[in-house]
């Protein structure tokens, strides 16, 4: 037995008139933390060796062949259970079917408290949130050395007995941790907002990575002779041009050939070796300014994405049914917008040439359902900035983008409307010359949003530095009153060192650890942190109006997944119309009281405001998404 200093007693408990008696206390307490010591980390593919839990002043370590009867106590709505990236112990107890209700993650109530923070591992929110002199602080690396490298591996070095100290030892610091979160948030006046959202988001979130995503393995299979055949077209095209065969793989020949042979100028280094950088960054200015070995590179990167990413990707981790199981993380962003990996749904490319959301498929009989918020970020700051005239616009059905185009570059709305509306095929110089303003403004929307500067607008609207500011100006020029809201949440934050979102969530900014240069470009976030923090309030309470809609579940749709500020379902062929009209109208009501409060003395935008969403049906993602 190790000496943990700060922790009860380890005990392991196999024994079932034993295990009676933990779960009557159990019962009684209402509450206690668990975790689970697997053989890996695949979500659908390991499997647990060891399971603990902590309660009161005990911490205990059991075999697996006893989980079943632990089954009642994890799935009762009334008992609290605890966990750190809780969402994964989930998964391994739903391998022996147990299901597991009113559920909290010290790894999201501690992003809740402090976004900040470079790590929410349990051991580092131990050091964070205690000093060395507090009793709860838990030092793993004193009595296990830091050298932890899974669990079988740790049985083999130290023995079982100090396998299942080490093991209950994680469950126990969740108890703590939990006990000082609970108490953090409540300061906070955040703890409401944790019950009443973040708790039931973690299992919607889990309820979506254990359904997972059909996919089409066939056509995948075809997608990825297509890829090699244009992967092979473009090295073909770049060798031929460049007089010689270069790997386009290998970054030290690309940069012998720009550097060494093109002669460029070095405008960025790697940082290790400090050679000249052949990152997107760097091509796309290449690119901006005529060079076509850029251009030709940068569309090599693209489809090789395509295929490792997203074709050969998703074919390597499909189930045996054909279903990609995707993790959401939840506390992925600062923001709280969700990230997600193996495979990344976040990054499915809308309009791609080879057409990759059609590989994700539903069942025979049932279509895929996608809804969508339109523009919701520019509609969030216009909302925000008071922005009457644009509100009245949005309220009146009119495009934001064509309509803040018009107003930047004095050209008629409704001729911008008609060349959006047209096919590349029927595009007019001038109708190119209207879509181009109408792109030219959404980007410095964004971007301002984003909290970019002149430099970087530069490159994404492929001008020069001083074309960019004039833009800029022009653009503030019409919307006054978005520049003024900017001016104050800058202010804001540089003053309390935090913004909160819509929801109340606090986005924190604390500008002491930033060096004084970079203390001006730091601030410029927060307008970005307010705005993507609330469009994750929004669709994180639409997708818990959803969740728990019992007329919607009676329809039979069931979320796959979330991709920013989009929703996919999968559901019968037969109730998908009815089910799209609940999702959309749902969506719509999602923090609908909070943003009215935004349009106080507007006369009649108080009633006529609403979110605007977007629904299509199809037999796969892309079907669907058009």
């Amino acid at each position: 037995m190790l000496i943990i200093p700060n922790a009860p007693r380890s005990e392991y408990i196999d024994r079932e008139d034993d295990i009676k008696t933990v779960l009557e206390e159990i019962e009684k307490r209402g509450i206690f933390s668990f975790d689970t010591e697997t053989d890996g980390i695949d979500i659908i593919r390991s499997r647990p060796i060891l399971f603990s839990i902590a309660f009161g002043s005990r911490r205990i370590t059991c075999p697996i062949k006893v989980i079943p009867l632990f089954s009642k106590v994890f799935s009762s709505r009334r008992i609290v259970k605890i966990g750190a990236n809780i969402k994964f112990d989930m998964h391994m107890l739903s391998h022996f079917g147990i299901d597991v209700h009113n559920i909290a993650d010290v790894m999201v109530m501690a992003h809740m408290e402090n976004n900040e923070r470079l790590s929410y591992s349990i051991k580092k929110l131990s050091s964070y949130l205690f000093s060395d002199e507090d009793p709860r602080h838990i030092n793993y690396k004193t009595p296990f050395k830091g050298r932890i490298k899974g669990i079988q591996k740790f049985i083999d070095e130290y023995g079982f007995e100090a396998a299942c100290d080490y093991a209950s030892l994680d469950a126990w610091t969740c108890l703590v941790l939990y006990e000082e979160l609970q108490r953090r948030l409540k300061e906070l006046r955040l703890w409401n907002l944790f019950e009443a959202e973040d708790k039931i988001y973690t299992e919607i979130l889990f309820d979506m990575e254990h359904r997972g995503f059909l996919i089409d393995i066939g056509y995948l299979k075809e997608l990825r002779g297509k890829c090699e055949k244009k992967l092979d077209e473009v090295k073909g095209y770049f060798a031929r041009k460049a007089g010689r065969p270069i790997n386009l793989n290998s970054v030290p020949q690309l940069q012998e050939f720009f550097y060494g042979y093109l002669k460029k100028e070095i405008s960025k280094r790697t940082k290790k070796g400090g050679k000249g950088s052949i990152d997107e960054e760097t091509l796309r200015k290449w690119a901006s300014v005529g060079d076509e070995f850029a251009k030709i590179l940068l569309e090599y990167r693209r489809i090789m994405k395509l295929y490792s990413t997203y074709v050969e990707g998703l074919l390597k981790v499909a189930d045996s049914n054909g279903r990609v199981h995707s993790t959401f993380h939840q506390i992925g962003t600062r923001t709280g917008r969700l990230s997600s990996s193996d495979p990344n749904l976040q990054n499915i490319p809308k309009d791609d040439d080879f057409g990759i959301r059609k590989a994700f498929i539903t069942e025979s009989g049932w279509v895929i359902i996608d809804c969508d918020y339109s523009q919701i970020e520019q509609v969030l700051i216009t909302l925000f900035s008071k922005d009457e005239f644009t509100l009245r616009a949005i309220c009146d059905g009119k495009d934001l983008h064509s309509i803040t185009a018009a107003m930047m570059f004095d050209i008629d709305y409704d001729e911008i409307v008609r060349a959006k509306k047209k096919s590349p095929s029927e595009l007019t110089e001038k109708d190119k010359e209207l879509l181009r303003r109408r792109y030219e403004s959404k980007t410095i929307g964004f971007g301002l949003n984003y909290g970019e500067g002149p430099n970087r607008l530069s490159i994404d609207l492929n001008c020069s530095i001083e074309e960019a500011v004039e833009k800029i100006d022009r653009y503030f020029s019409i919307r006054p009153r978005v520049k003024e809201y900017i001016d104050k949440i800058v202010k804001f934050s540089e003053k309390e060192g935090y913004v909160t979102t819509l929801a109340g969530r606090r986005q924190m900014m604390s500008l002491a650890a930033v060096p004084g240069p970079m203390r001006k470009s730091y601030s410029k976030n927060a307008v970005n942190y307010v705005i993507q923090g609330s469009a994750a309030d929004i669709i994180k309470q639409a997708m818990i109006l959803l969740y728990n809609n019992s007329e919607l579940r009676n329809l039979g749709a069931r979320m796959l997944s979330q991709v920013h500020d989009e929703l996919i379902f999968e559901c019968p062929a037969e109730t998908a119309s009815q089910a799209l009209g609940i999702i959309k109208e749902k969506m719509k009501e999602a923090h609908h009281d909070r943003l009215k409060k935004y349009l106080r003395n507007m006369g009649d935008l108080k009633d006529r405001f609403s979110l605007e969403v977007e629904g299509g049906i199809g037999n796969n993602w892309l079907e669907a998404k058009r």
